[in-house]
């Protein structure tokens, strides 16, 4: 199965601000997951959350971190899970997009 794997950064902009331990949130950085098989779809969203996430980092290193994963995906068609270990949101989004293209 040929797949193809795209990644979109989006903004969210909450309506009503989130209290944490760590302080206070307006906004929250997501990245959509998309695969494709050339037939159905799959989405999965990754969506650490600053100073909360274990996997939180800055937006550009996580962007890259996740789409080197994804290429892994696209070339081998499974999850990478021992090198993802210490990415769970990556992990979670890249699991939902697969399932989400199995139904």
């Amino acid at each position: 199965m040929s797949l193809k794997v795209s990644v979109s950064e989006r903004v969210l902009h909450f309506k009503q601000p989130a209290g944490t331990s760590r302080g206070i949130y307006t906004t929250r950085t997501s990245w959509f997951v998309t695969i494709t098989d050339g037939e159905r779809r799959g989405v999965g969203e990754c969506a650490p959350l600053p100073d909360l996430s274990c996997d939180a980092m800055a937006p550009h290193i996580y962007n890259k971190v996740l789409r080197g994963f994804c290429d892994q995906v696209k070339q081998t068609g499974e999850i990478p899970y021992e090198a993802m270990r210490d990415y769970p949101s990556m992990l979670f989004g890249l699991e939902t997009a697969l399932l989400n293209l199995e139904r």
